[in-house]
C-alpha cells in the first residue's frame, strides 16, 4: 500500500501512489501471517507462515493498493502471465480467494487500480484505451458491472489517473492534461458520478500542475500537491473544498522547500503528508495539519532517524502512520505510529509497548490505519503486507484469512480505515 522504493521519496516530491508507478520489484499482494492471535502476544514470523495472494495466471509480480472498508477486498496489479506478463488492474476477494483481472479499456495494453469503494464495489484507476492508441485513461470498474468504464479527459487532454475515490463511489479524484493549456500540464480533477465530468481543480497561483492524491469520505474535500506560482512553482501541498471551490496551500515546515499532501481524515479536517523541514536542511518530515490551527506541525521521526512521510491518518486525525527512517538501525525503514501521548514510534514498539512478544524488527512501511487507531496494516521488509493491531482483547498481528473469516461472524461492527474513507470491520475491533 506504499511505494516499494529502498529509499524513502525524495524531495522532488513524487506521491506516494506515483511512487508506485516506478516500481521496479515484484511485491506480493497483501502476503501477511506474522502470528496467531492469542491473549496479548504474537507467534514468531517464518517465511513459510505468510499468505500469499497468488499472481495473475502465473504472472511475474503483483502490487497492492489499498484495500475495501471491511477487509475483505484488496486491489491493486499484476503481471499477468496471459499476456505477456503485461500490468492489469487486479481485484481480490476474500470470498474467491482469488486474484481477477479487471481486464483493460478495450483491449488496451495496460491497467492499474489505485483505490476500492468501502464495500468494494467500485474500484479506480488508468488504463490504456486500446480505442485511441493506448492513450491513458482514469476508469472507474463496477461490480455491478464487471466493466471498466473510461471517466476521459479534461478538454480533451491526453491522459488521466484516478487516484482515489469516495466511500461511496460517487466522487473520483486524479489527476489529467488538460487540453485546454497544453497537454504537458498536468491538473488535479474531481469527477462525480451525478454531473459524470472530470472537472479541473485549478492549480496554486498561476502555477503550472497540481495533483489530487485524497478524499474526504463524502468526497467534498481533497489534498494533494501543486506548484506555487506566487513562489517560484514549488511544490506545495494543497487543500480543496466543495465549499469554497479554492485550492488553498497548506504551507511548508519551518520555511521549507516543499510540501505534499497524501491523505485526509474522514471529515477532511487534518491532512497529513510530508514535506521539507526548514529547521533541519529541508530533510523530508511528516507532518499534519488540522483546519482548527491551519498550521502544518512536523511529526518528527522514529529515534532521531534521518527522514519520514505521513502516508495514512485514523478517522479523527489523532493518530497518524506512515514511514520513518529509523536512527536505531542505521537508518533502515520502519513503519510508524504517531500519537500526541507517544509521539513517533515503530509498529513494532507500539506492540511490544502493549504486550506483544516480537522477536525482531520487520517492517518497513504504514499504510494505514483504523478508525479508533488500534489496526495498522503495510509492508514487511521483505515486500509482504502486514495487518497489526492492539485492542482492548488480543493484542498482535493477524493473517488475512483469519481476519477476512471474522467479518461473517461481526458484520456489524465498523471502525474506519483512512484509505478513501473506507472502514473497517471484523475481529480487530474486539
Amino acid at each position: 500500500m506504499n511505494d516499494k522504493h529502498t529509499t524513502l521519496a525524495a524531495s522532488t516530491g513524487t506521491s506516494r501512489r506515483a511512487n508506485r508507478l516506478n516500481t521496479s520489484t515484484a511485491i506480493v499482494m497483501m502476503a501477511s501471517v506474522f502470528g496467531v492471535l492469542s491473549s496479548g502476544t504474537a507467534w514468531s514470523a517464518e517465511p513459510d507462515g505468510f499468505q500469499y495472494l497468488g499472481r495473475l495466471n502465473g504472472g511475474g509480480y503483483s502490487y497492492a493498493y489499498a484495500i475495501s472498508a471491511d477487509g475483505s477486498v484488496v486491489v491493486g496489479s499484476a503481471g499477468d502471465g496471459n499476456s505477456g506478463n503485461r500490468q492489469r488492474a487486479v481485484r481480490w476477494s476474500g470470498a474467491s480467494n482469488s486474484i481477477v483481472s479487471l481486464g483493460t479499456l478495450n483491449g488496451g495494453h495496460t491497467s492499474m487500480a489505485f483505490a476500492v469503494t468501502a464495500d468494494g464495489s467500485v474500484v479506480v484507476g488508468y488504463a490504456s484505451d486500446g480505442n485511441i492508441g493506448n492513450e491513458g485513461r482514469a476508469f472507474r470498474w463496477t461490480e455491478a458491472s464487471n466493466t471498466m468504464v473510461s471517466l476521459g479527459t479534461l478538454n480533451g487532454g491526453d491522459y488521466s489517473y484516478a487516484m482515489g475515490v469516495s466511500a461511496d463511489g460517487k466522487v473520483v479524484v486524479g489527476y489529467a492534461t488538460d487540453g485546454n493549456v497544453g497537454n504537458h500540464s498536468r491538473v488535479a480533477f474531481r469527477w462525480t458520478e451525478e454531473s459524470n465530468t472530470m472537472v479541473s481543480l485549478g492549480t496554486l497561483n498561476g502555477g503550472a500542475f497540481s495533483y489530487a492524491n485524497g478524499v474526504s469520505a463524502d468526497g467534498k474535500v481533497v489534498v494533494g500537491y501543486a506548484t506555487d506560482g506566487s513562489v517560484g512553482h514549488v511544490s506545495r501541498a494543497f487543500r480543496w473544498t466543495e465549499a469554497s471551490n479554492t485550492m488553498v496551500s497548506l504551507g511548508t515546515l519551518n520555511g521549507g522547500a516543499f510540501s505534499y499532501a497524501n491523505v485526509v481524515s474522514a471529515d477532511g479536517s487534518v491532512v497529513v503528508g510530508y514535506a521539507g523541514d526548514g529547521s533541519v536542511g529541508n530533510a523530508n518530515r511528516a507532518f499534519r495539519w488540522t483546519e482548527a490551527s491551519n498550521t502544518m506541525v512536523s511529526l518528527g521521526t522514529v529515534n532521531f532517524g534521518s527522514e519520514s512521510i505521513a502516508t495514512g491518518v485514523n478517522a479523527d486525525g489523532s493518530v497518524v502512520v506512515g514511514h520513518s527512517a529509523d536512527g536505531n538501525a542505521g537508518n533502515l525503514r520502519r513503519a510508524f505510529r504517531w500519537t500526541d501521548a507517544t509521539g513517533m514510534i515503530s509498529v513494532e514498539d507500539w506492540l511490544r509497548n502493549n504486550g506483544v512478544t516480537v522477536a525482531s524488527d520487520f517492517t518497513n512501511s504504514a499504510g494505514g490505519v483504523s478508525a479508533d487507531g488500534s489496526v495498522i496494516v503495510g509492508e514487511t521488509s521483505t515486500g509482504a503486507a502486514f495487518l497489526a493491531r492492539v485492542a482492548s482483547t488480543g493484542s498482535g498481528i493477524i493473517d488475512m484469512n483469519e481476519f477476512a473469516g471474522s467479518l461473517a461472524a461481526k458484520p456489524t461492527a465498523n471502525v474506519g480505515l483512512n484509505f478513501a474513507g473506507t472502514v473497517l470491520n471484523g475481529a480487530h475491533g474486539e
